[in-house]
């Protein structure tokens, strides 16, 4: 399928929803109250005429509708779905996502059959279909969603996903995290719309600045293959890949019907693509968010800065063990650290230990300035721990914690190298929880622990290894 059959996919001017029911509370309609273009719903067990959403009517079927269909929502039992199809057809629909299971997933003759029997009903009425077996399209530019309480703010990052739940759950998590969506599409068995065609769609999209995708298998490996290495040499592809163990991949075959694949090849696959691999949600969040928010390490090295000595030792380590060296600061940035900072409890090798001298936030701001600025650093890692802040912080604490956060916003804007803010667990929840909040709206990356920021700096250097470029500038 070349991507010129998907381009009308997220452009229509006209949706409906056909199967819209109290039962499920109307749920795909009311996704779409903010469609920018003519919304329909259809039941017929529903009066016709009547408004669930102001303005937007039910009717008792399809072909009772006046006007032209671009797009189809279908959310009925599997059995009516060939007959709705026709019907769609005869409307004008050129798309259609199809919500129901018990197709080729179930990895029956019963299912196969029932999934041939929808392709060649689509074929026939000239409808492509998403799914089945998934949960469509959340396009906020252009108000499509699959869930009612999605950000309707655009971004620049496009998710495609075999799975459902995944596709549901990046939304909502990335979105905490500061991630901003131009399109995720959850296209389930891939019956005739797949990861490939929408990766090939995506990397000539204007509007995606980073394609992500989790994948169960593909059809045709070799055209996957082709198109991966392409999209990655125009931009970031990010690629979580489900099934990589015997009882992954025996998973994989129930939930979309999908050959996982061995492993070892598909490791090697990806590598040859060009692409960052990751491997759980955390991960995928953590990367995409990075991507869009700081720019690549130029080589190895990092400066760490922490609040006490044993802590350093152990973030010393940890930096070690992901392939990361520690190079002592340079001699320049090594004399003014001796005058700023005070002689007791702390220390001005790398990783430095600030101790005491986190309750002066002018030699917090110097320290940190220095570190970042020195030539022989490439990454600047900062560990902020809010309930010793809190301790030494002992008035004023509202306003000081204000002022950390402006003093981490102000460095991360001039640093010309990746700055990441790691914030330790703390029985200080909410006040964590709120300089969390206000530095992801800014753009400063954030990590929970130390060694999710270590595995994203790996991924961001392996891609710049690669030829990788950066988006933030």
């Amino acid at each position: 399928m070349m991507n010129c059959e998907i381009n009308g996919m997220f452009d229509p001017e006209s949706l409906v929803v056909i199967g819209a029911s109290s039962k499920r509370d109307y749920y795909f309609l009311r996704c779409h109250e903010n469609f920018k273009g003519k919304l329909y719903a259809v039941n017929r067990n529903e009066e016709a005429g009547r408004e669930v959403i102001p303005g937007v009517k039910f009717y008792r079927s399809v072909l009772d509708i006046p006007e032209k269909i671009d797009f189809a929502i279908i959310e009925v039992p599997g059995e009516e779905i060939p007959a709705i199809i026709r019907k769609c057809g005869k409307r004008g629909v050129k798309f259609a996502t199809v919500f129901a299971s018990g197709y080729s997933e179930l990895g029956t003759e019963a299912g196969k059959h029932a999934e041939e029997e929808l392709i060649e009903a689509a074929n026939a009425a000239g409808i492509k279909i998403i799914g089945p077996n998934c949960m469509g399209i959340y396009y906020p530019a252009k108000g499509m969603s699959f869930r009612f309480d999605l950000s309707t703010e655009s971004g620049e990052v496009s998710f495609v996903s075999q799975s459902g739940g995944h596709a549901l759950n990046f939304s909502l998590l990335g979105s905490i995290h500061g991630i901003k969506f131009d399109k995720v599409i959850s296209y389930g068995n891939g019956a005739m719309i797949d990861s490939t065609d929408l990766i090939e769609y995506l990397m000539h999209d204007p509007s995606t600045g980073i394609i992500a995708a989790y994948i169960e298998g593909v059809k045709d490996g070799r055209r996957f293959l082709s198109v991966l290495k392409e999209a990655a040499q125009i931009k970031p592809v990010i690629i979580w890949k489900g099934g990589v163990t015997d009882a992954g991949a025996s998973a994989v075959t129930s939930h979309s019907g999908s050959l996982a694949g061995d492993a070892r090849i598909w490791d090697a696959a990806l590598k040859q693509a060009g692409v960052i691999r990751v491997d759980d949600m955390d991960e995928l969040i953590d990367v995409t968010s990075t991507l869009t928010t700081s720019p690549l390490p130029e080589n190895r090295r990092v400066g760490i800065i922490s609040i006490s000595g044993g802590q350093c030792v152990v973030l010393a380590d940890l930096a070690s063990r992901y392939g990361f060296r520690i190079p002592p600061l340079g001699d320049v940035t090594r004399e003014k650290l001796s005058k700023l900072m005070p002689n007791v409890g702390t220390s001005i090798k790398n990783p430095i230990d600030g101790a005491a001298s986190w309750a002066n936030l002018g030699t917090v701001k110097e320290t940190i300035r220095l570190v970042m600025e020195d030539e022989g650093i490439d990454s600047v890692l900062i560990e902020i721990s809010i309930h010793y802040m809190l301790h030494i912080f002992y008035h004023n604490e509202e306003d000081r914690m204000s002022r950390l956060y402006e003093i981490l916003c102000e460095l991360k804007n001039q640093s010309r190298k990746p700055f990441f803010v790691i914030l330790s667990p703390s029985n200080y929840w909410h006040e964590r929880r709120l300089l969390e909040e206000k530095l992801i709206e800014s753009g400063v990356p954030v990590f929970p622990g130390f060694k999710r920021a270590l595995k994203t700096l790996k991924n961001l250097l392996h891609y710049k290894e690669r030829g990788g470029r950066s988006l933030y500038e």
